[in-house]
């Protein structure tokens, strides 16, 4: 299976679409920022309890899975956000895509 990732990148989406699609077009946007009362640490923390595709993720590994999973949100959370008084803003951009069906 090919990750949901490759929906970011315009070559890879371009050549998904192209067969069916005309006038491709890409434009890089971000979300509005999501702002959170707390570190990143915790950030991580509610995503795990809160957030179903992030607490599934960790209920399917065992201790040191969940352990190095944490690790990596955290490592991603903390490069795509400003923290500042503890309070954490993550931003986070998206490709938006608009073609005409052929």
């Amino acid at each position: 299976m090919e990750s949901p990732v490759l929906w970011g990148d315009e070559a890879t989406v371009y050549n998904r679409l192209s067969n069916s699609f005309t006038d491709i077009k890409f434009v890089r946007k971000h979300y509005p920022s999501w702002s959170y009362p707390f570190d990143v640490g915790e950030v991580v923390e509610y995503f795990r309890t809160m957030y179903g595709p992030v607490k599934r993720a960790f209920g399917s590994l065992d201790h040191a899975g969940q352990q190095r999973l944490r690790d990596d949100l955290e490592t991603v959370f903390s490069t795509h956000s400003d923290t500042k008084n503890g309070t954490t803003v993550l931003q986070a951009e998206y490709l938006d895509v608009s073609a005409i069906r052929r």
